[in-house]
């Protein structure tokens, strides 16, 4: 039989790699049905339970230890009162001269005449009890959302040898670690891929769709492209189906290393990470929690966040 290059990359619209091509085990496999379109309009999961806490806008403004500071002129703009009004008594004052090196040389004189030491102690002051009071929100706003799940780490690979899946820190972590390495079984990372397939199928599906819509757009009927060239229907529909897998895998893995998160629930008091679970970022939905025993072994520090 005649060897045909893919449809896809025929018509230019090359899928660069197949994806899962060089994983051993598991391998998430796409879904049997080659129509990716139908997959659109499965009924989507909605967040149970406690929520992600990175998606309250409000975590961000806590989410730093002590209240964020800038240094020099603009912590003084920010913090001092007096340095406040010189900037706004020089403006004025330089405003009427129009030639801009005497203008620039009247201001540099009278900000000659200001007193930059007590203005930075009077900034230092004020922004000691700004973080005063940013201390107590945070502390108020962490005690309300003791169930949510904090946000620790995105999927980035499974070690089978090892047995051994590993996160990567994420942005909104709020521990010092940077790296998660979990001790789970072949059989556990099978299900937990499932799992977060079967949570993340809509968006997976209409990425893949979106991609082979606009596939078939430029290069035309798929089939009549492998008849055209000596293939039978059914052999053709088979060559259809491989590069739609190939396109869900891509788009599978790309949903896995975005959306796969390894959470935490906090304790505000002692600081501890006191459970563990995975979680799908899109719709919030736990998808395994970790026995207590894992926590300690995952997480040995302190958060040192609270």
């Amino acid at each position: 039989m005649t060897r045909f290059k893919p449809f896809l990359i025929v018509n230019v619209l090359i899928f660069m790699a197949v994806v899962g091509c060089d994983r051993k085990v598991p391998v998430p496999t796409a879904p049997n049905s080659t129509d990716l379109q139908s997959l659109a309009s499965a009924t989507p999961v909605k967040p149970q339970g406690p929520i992600l806490i990175s998606k309250d806008p409000d975590f961000w403004e806590f989410r730093e230890l002590k209240l964020p500071r800038t240094y020099g002129e603009p912590f003084l703009t920010a913090h001092s009162l007096t340095w406040i009004a010189k900037t706004k008594d020089i403006d004025s004052q330089v405003a009427a001269i129009s030639d801009p090196n005497l203008r620039e040389a009247k201001r540099s004189k009278l900000w000659g005449m200001v007193d930059r030491v007590a203005c930075e102690k009077e900034a230092e002051a004020a922004y000691k009890v700004a973080d005063q009071a940013y201390q107590s929100a945070r502390t108020a706003y962490f005690a309300k959302h003791t169930q949510d799940w904090y946000e620790l780490a995105h999927y980035s690979t499974y070690r089978p040898q090892e047995e051994r899946v590993v996160f990567e820190g994420a942005k909104a972590n709020l521990l010092d670690q940077r790296e998660f390495q979990v001790p789970l079984s072949i059989q556990d990372m099978d299900r937990l891929y499932s799992l977060f397939k079967s949570s993340e199928r809509d968006n997976i599906a209409a990425a893949a769709n979106a991609e082979w819509n606009k596939a078939t757009a430029l290069g035309g009927d798929p089939v009549a492209y492998y008849t055209n060239n000596g293939l039978s229907v059914a052999e053709a529909r088979e060559m259809i189906a491989k590069e739609q897998g190939r396109i869900w895998n891509r788009y599978e893995e790309e949903a896995r290393s975005k959306g796969l998160l390894l959470v935490g629930q906090v304790d505000p008091k002692s600081g501890r990470v006191n459970r563990l679970a995975f979680m799908s970022f899109n719709t919030q939905e736990v998808l395994m929690e970790l026995p207590g025993a894992i926590v300690t072994v995952v997480i040995p520090g302190e958060i040192g966040a609270h």
